[in-house]
């Protein structure tokens, strides 16, 4: 089976073993992440700076403060939140030369 015959489309039920056999073909090596990695997601990594900034250690009696807590936080991010976020929303991660090393 050619990479080229069996292109990523929508009328293909692909397996396990058609994706290692591609990446196999193209020189791609795959490294698996845990099942639950949420520091490798930068979404979460928002989300808990997010929580942190208006929900950490505050009541909000009803909704619209908490919606309101929520929005002064989206509101801010590109301004007085900038500096906190550009370390925090990276996509720099350490990397393992010899992954053979850490395979369980």
């Amino acid at each position: 089976m050619a990479i080229s015959e069996t292109a990523f489309s929508a009328d293909v039920a692909w397996s396990v073993s058609n994706y290692t056999h591609a990446v196999s073909q193209l020189g791609i090596t795959l490294l698996y992440l845990p099942s639950y990695s949420p520091s490798l997601n930068l979404i979460e990594r928002l989300w808990k700076f997010m929580k942190r900034r208006a929900l950490s250690g505050r009541y909000h009696p009803g909704f619209a403060e908490f919606q309101a807590a929520i929005n002064e936080v989206i509101d801010g991010l590109s301004t007085t939140h900038a500096d906190s976020l550009e370390s925090l929303m990276t996509l720099n991660f350490q990397r393992f030369e010899d992954v053979s090393l850490m395979a369980a």
